[in-house]
């Protein structure tokens, strides 16, 4: 069973997006073993704090990234690669069996030292999503390309 771990900034908050990631997260249980942690954001009060926040966010993931080193790890970037679902269904199959870790920025994005250390860049969209959105989107997507590797009919 595909083994595959969603990195997250902060906890969803808005009531019908969380709804949505409990659904997609109990529809995936039977193709894949999904483990959702969410890494805590760090507080921002001014505009200076921001650089600060990030490097922060970016160290607790690093240190939860660490904690799989035989992973294979992948940013979702919105200037990352952009697949329809059967490339990203493939694109999964093709990861010989390991663990996957992919990894969605919060509010502020992901810091650019994380961006240099991992150049594999996943696009749900060439548009900006806010982070919570992205979370349901990737989820909902990665659920297609189980079903898709599969043979399931949710696709169609």
């Amino acid at each position: 069973m595909m083994r595959i771990t969603l990195i997250a900034i902060g906890k969803v908050k808005t009531p019908w997006i969380a709804e949505g990631v409990r659904e997609w997260e109990m529809r995936l249980r039977p193709y894949a073993k999904v483990d959702v942690i969410e890494v805590a954001a760090e507080p921002f009060r001014r505009e200076q704090e921001k650089i600060e926040a990030m490097r922060v966010e970016a160290e607790r993931i690093l240190k939860t990234i660490e904690a799989r080193p035989l992973a294979a790890v992948f940013l979702l970037d919105e200037h990352g690669k952009e697949s329809d679902s059967k490339e990203f269904a493939w694109f999964l199959g093709n990861q010989d069996g390991k663990e996957i870790v992919f990894v969605i920025g919060g509010a502020l994005g992901l810091d650019p030292s994380l961006q240099e250390k991992f150049s594999g860049k996943v696009a749900l969209s060439r548009m900006t999503l806010p982070h919570e959105m992205a979370r349901l989107v990737f989820l909902e997507q990665l659920f297609r390309a189980v079903t898709i590797q599969q043979g399931k009919a949710y696709h169609y």
